[in-house]
């Protein structure tokens, strides 16, 4: 599986922001830039939308928020990955949700996540996949993300003792292997 597409709409730093990835040899990719450029927010973003966990300081770019005059702004994260030996040839997750600001803390009002496949030789995405969380979790394994989404700046996790059991355990989760 491969990250081909990646398509964010008022996610803090990143709005409106369309990234297209070659699909080479290589399943590794590396996001390099100034501080203050949407590195985070880019993490973040891939964060929300597989494991639908926020950041903390909330999801909404703040200058969507201030011009919405308090009313909700719609945020979505869109992924699209090029499939291997599955039913579909791609898969495009989207989630969405509707922010609000509450004094100075954002507020999800609502939130949904969609996952559409297409087909071998179709152009559009028209498949919808049921157990939408169910199919995310058995690709992308909440035990996993630790490590294979993280900041070069702790890189140091992968060197710790622990590491080993860690990833055996979100692949065995993954492969639905009991220990």
């Amino acid at each position: 599986m491969k990250l081909t597409r990646a398509e964010f709409s008022h996610f803090r730093i990143l709005d409106d922001v369309r990234a297209e990835f070659e699909t080479g040899k290589t399943n590794i990719f590396f996001v390099n830039g100034f501080n203050g450029r949407g590195k985070t927010s880019f993490q973040d973003a891939l964060y929300w939308c597989l494991y639908d966990r926020a950041p903390d300081d909330g999801l909404a770019n703040k200058s969507a928020l201030r011009n919405s005059k308090g009313l909700v702004v719609t945020v979505s994260v869109t992924l699209e990955f090029k499939l291997d030996n599955e039913e579909y040839e791609s898969v495009e997750i989207r989630r969405i949700a509707e922010v609000t600001e509450d004094g100075r803390k954002q507020r999800i009002v609502n939130s949904r996540l969609v996952i559409l496949g297409r087909n071998p030789g179709e152009s559009s995405f028209t498949e919808p996949i049921a157990n939408e969380v169910e199919w995310l979790h058995k690709r992308f394994a909440p035990g996993l993300q630790q490590f294979f989404l993280f900041d070069g700046e702790s890189l140091e996790r992968f060197f710790v003792n622990t590491t080993k059991e860690k990833i055996r355990d979100a692949v065995r989760e993954i492969a639905g292997v009991e220990a």
